[in-house]
């Protein structure tokens, strides 16, 4: 029990900025950090459904409701996702060979590339939030924890590119159980949310499940296997593709 709580600690304080107590102990008391990653963003849906109720509240203008949206979810992760989904960016449009973008994704600076694709990701984010129906909200949210869900899937069933670095650390460490865990969550979610938001949940889902299959592809032809980087550009991409989704419901409801 005592390495579950652990786990628990050490989920939140890697992937947020929330401040949480030190824990120490050996390799197998974080087994299971990976498989509460999507707690994290738990924390975040709490947070946002918060800043929903409090602009609601005091009839703030919907632009600052965007912007919260987004400030929110990069100042309690800290951006540490942005990070790998810019460094994704430089090491793709380099068109190098996979040793050459393998080096890029391990180079500390920012290339001009990744400013620009981070710039055009940024405005499609808002955008696709500017679009998107009121009352879709709450259920738009839920991409925070199905991305982390699909992401922690990810790093134990995918293939790393390295045989260091974090993504190794995780799988040489990670419990078994963990990929078990991460499905019960992910069938938890999957069956709440059509309960709540109603059956179009199943698209934004659907459209998740194809880019996670994609995503395994497209990491094995560039870096041949995933990264740290990797994982967080797919968790960005990913709530991309949920914004996306959100946005086209929203725009068709007024056709029908």
């Amino acid at each position: 029990m005592l390495d579950i709580i652990k786990s628990f600690i050490a989920a939140i304080s890697t992937y947020s900025k929330i401040p949480m107590p030190n824990v120490n102990g050996e390799e197998k008391s974080f087994r299971f950090t990976i498989a509460f990653f999507p707690f994290v963003g738990v924390i975040i849906y709490g947070l946002l459904y918060l800043w929903m109720f409090i602009t609601n509240k005091f009839e703030f203008d919907r632009v600052v409701f965007l912007l919260g949206i987004m400030i929110i979810i990069v100042m309690t992760t800290g951006g540490i996702h942005v990070d790998g989904l810019m460094d994704v960016f430089d090491a793709k449009c380099s068109y190098g060979d996979t040793k050459k973008k393998l080096e890029i994704l391990k180079d500390p600076h920012i290339g001009a590339f990744s400013v620009i694709k981070l710039l055009e990701y940024v405005g499609v984010f808002f955008a696709g939030l500017l679009l998107i129906k009121e009352e879709y909200m709450p259920a738009l949210f839920l991409m925070v924890i199905f991305s982390r869900i699909l992401s922690g899937l990810s790093v134990c069933l995918f293939n790393g590119a390295k045989e260091s670095g974090m993504i190794a650390y995780i799988k040489r460490t990670a419990s078994k159980g963990c990929v078990p865990f991460l499905c019960i969550q992910f069938l938890i979610a999957l069956v709440t949310c059509i309960l709540f938001f109603g059956i179009r949940m199943l698209i934004p889902v659907f459209a998740s499940a194809i880019y996670f299959g994609y995503y395994k592809y497209r990491t094995n032809k560039d870096f041949g296997g995933i990264t740290g980087d990797t994982s967080g550009y797919f968790l960005c991409m990913t709530e991309l593709i949920w914004i996306l989704v959100f946005a086209v419901l929203s725009v068709v409801s007024k056709w029908i």
